[in-house]
């Protein structure tokens, strides 16, 4: 058995559960770093997997054994980034998604054309802040693709830093979308906002 943790936006492991027991209790790892299974969608904290608890304080490295607390579980891919291209492919989808709830918006405030203009950009920010903190951890688009955008410890975004995230992309626009570009060329394919930010885009299934 073998299994990946998500800490600091790398890949840690394989481990054998023994070893994550036993990490747990040098508190090398927590119980709120990222994991991934066979049989769900999206990464998950270790807390959430069935088994994994907290060793007694008393408990020492040595006596960790897999009579205590044991893990059944089938973990077998690591930690991957998303790369441009699949990244595109969710902004598309994104940008319908948007276009459609901004036709509604200026439906309801035909008569503002100063809110006409403002709304795309505020809709934007709003739509990717909101759904990126959320429980998705992903826009619609991202979601379809199987991806996640996650903080450098594979923790979901807090609000403000969604919020920061998104007002960051301005930057990677207004530098002629070279901001967005990066997220082809760096090792852990990172956008310039997501440097900023400190997140990063993961694939969460194969």
């Amino acid at each position: 058995m073998q299994i990946y943790i998500a800490q600091n936006g790398q890949q840690l492991g394989p481990y054998t559960p023994e070893q994550v027991r036993a990490k747990l209790l040098a508190q090398k790892i927590k119980l709120t770093d990222m994991s991934w299974h066979e049989g769900i969608d999206d990464w998950i904290t270790l807390s959430s997997l069935q088994g994994i608890t907290l060793p007694q304080q008393n408990t020492t490295v040595s006596e960790v054994s897999t009579t205590q607390n044991p893990i059944s579980l089938n973990l077998s891919i690591p930690v991957v980034y998303a790369g441009f291209w699949i990244r595109f492919g969710a902004w598309f989808i994104d940008q319908i998604a948007l276009t459609l709830l901004d036709l509604v918006v200026i439906l309801i405030v035909e008569d503002s054309w100063t809110l006409q203009i403002i709304s795309p950009l505020a809709l934007g920010v709003f739509y990717y802040s909101l759904m990126e903190s959320s429980r998705w951890k992903a826009t619609i688009g991202k979601r379809l693709f199987g991806l996640a955008v996650v903080t450098g410890r594979g923790e979901q975004l807090s609000i403000g830093n969604a919020f920061g995230r998104s007002f960051a992309k301005i930057i990677s626009a207004f530098i002629l979308g070279i901001g967005f570009i990066m997220a082809a060329t760096s090792q852990k394919k990172q956008a310039l906002h997501d440097r900023v930010a400190d997140t990063y885009v993961i694939r969460t299934r194969p």
